[in-house]
């Protein structure tokens, strides 16, 4: 990506499918809706601190991707929906301290996501955001959460353990559904 770009625009890179690193500068705050989806043989992607944004299917079906590197002191806001959906190589993910929104399905269908730290920045986690995450076995909820979404953790069939902030106020139909391995449940008063 050359050095003066501002956005990766939409559907840009979409299907490069011998496509193997992506390294997005510092010039770069916004990777738009598509702008790598569908790469097949991306394995890492290196994002600048400089990004706020990162778009709806972004890199949604990138099957190879096994790193995703973003500093944690990073400007990033926004993790749009579907952005890492069905990136079945994927085993972890840091989320900076600065993220407050996670879209709906943002890591669904991503089988082997084991761990993710979600900071306490983050306010909302959307629907089905780990549907079919099957071999998620650790997550931290931070208090920040005052929701748990339709379908969170649907089908996250590792998940032995799960222990809800007390600022949640609503847990949405089937957030814990066919989570046949979880043990181990902590709800507030």
């Amino acid at each position: 990506i050359p050095q003066f770009m501002e956005t990766v625009p939409a559907y840009s890179f979409r299907n490069f499918n011998n496509l193997k690193e992506v390294v997005i500068p510092s010039s770069v705050t916004k990777i738009e809706d598509y702008a790598f989806a569908g790469c097949k043989s991306l394995k890492k992607i290196e994002i600048s601190a400089s990004v706020t944004h990162i778009g709806d299917f972004a890199f949604s079906e990138c099957k190879s991707l096994r790193q995703v590197k973003m500093n944690i002191l990073h400007f990033l806001t926004h993790i749009g929906n579907y952005a890492f959906n069905k990136c079945i190589s994927l085993k972890k993910i840091r989320i900076p301290y600065t993220v407050i929104n996670i879209g709906e399905s943002a890591f669904s269908e991503c089988k082997s996501l084991t761990q993710i730290s979600i900071p306490s920045s983050v306010t909302h986690i959307g629907n089905s955001c780990f549907y079919c995450c099957q071999s998620l076995d650790e997550i931290t909820l931070p208090s920040s959460i005052t929701k748990i979404g339709d379908s969170v953790f649907f089908n996250c069939s590792s998940l032995s353990e799960i222990i809800i902030p007390p600022t949640v106020i609503e847990i949405g139909n089937f957030s814990f559904y066919f989570c046949s391995m979880l043990i181990h449940i902590v709800i507030p008063s």
